[in-house]
């Protein structure tokens, strides 16, 4: 019989806010993202990133085919990608409104990582700041009109 198939996981990004649709946003989150997959040395995807529309916002998935890639390209990103994400697709525009939750979280097979929670705070100059209370970025994100 051929052998198992390598044993794979997702990377998923949920961007939590209303206002925001794949139709709009697709091109621009899926072209950072395409950014950060390639920083973050995790290695090609297994198939492209994708984009689906829910209730309250999108989910991003970045799919690969072994769990140590899934693992690096989560630990790149909650600890430095996420910012650089946010910020390109600020500069991208349309940019993320204030309030907008970033959720990341991998399953690999039937084990997911517990998620973990960026919010979008209306922050000077640029930077991204931690309130000190849950140890979270804030990432700065442009105020709503």
């Amino acid at each position: 019989p051929p052998p198992p198939p390598p044993p794979s996981g997702q990377a998923t990004i949920i961007v939590q806010q209303p206002s925001i649709t794949c139709n709009v946003y697709q091109e621009t989150f899926l072209t950072q993202l395409q950014t950060t997959i390639t920083l973050s040395g995790a290695g090609p995807t297994s198939s492209a990133p994708s984009c689906t529309t829910v209730q309250g916002g999108v989910v991003l998935v970045v799919p690969y085919n072994s769990v140590p890639a899934v693992q690096q390209y989560y630990t790149a990103m909650v600890n430095s990608l996420m910012a650089f994400w946010v910020f390109s697709v600020q500069n991208s525009r349309p940019a993320l409104p204030c309030g907008t939750n970033i959720v990341m979280q991998t399953s690999l097979g039937s084990i997911s990582t517990p998620p973990i929670t960026f919010t979008c705070a209306a922050v000077q100059g640029g930077q991204v700041q931690y309130d000190g209370t849950d140890g979270k970025p804030n990432l700065c994100c442009t105020p709503s009109p």
